[in-house]
């Protein structure tokens, strides 16, 4: 069975993965049109942090208290 993944993910014409560790397992079997793009996912939260509005409306509501958005 192992094999037969392993022969399958030849088939792919590009493979992209979260970490380093991934593409080195897949090259050790012999893929190498591998490519390391890490976890999409916590870049796009990362990015939106990031871009944090300034909101006076909300801050003036706030104003000094501690605020949890669920």
């Amino acid at each position: 069975m192992e094999e037969l993944i392993i022969r399958s993910l030849h088939d792919f014409t590009h493979l992209f993965v979260q970490n380093e560790y991934s593409r080195e397992l897949l090259v050790g079997c012999g893929v190498t049109r591998v490519s390391v793009v890490g976890d999409t996912r916590f870049d796009r939260v990362l990015q939106i942090c990031q871009q944090a509005k300034h909101l006076p409306l909300v801050e003036r509501f706030r104003g000094y208290s501690f605020v949890l958005v669920a």
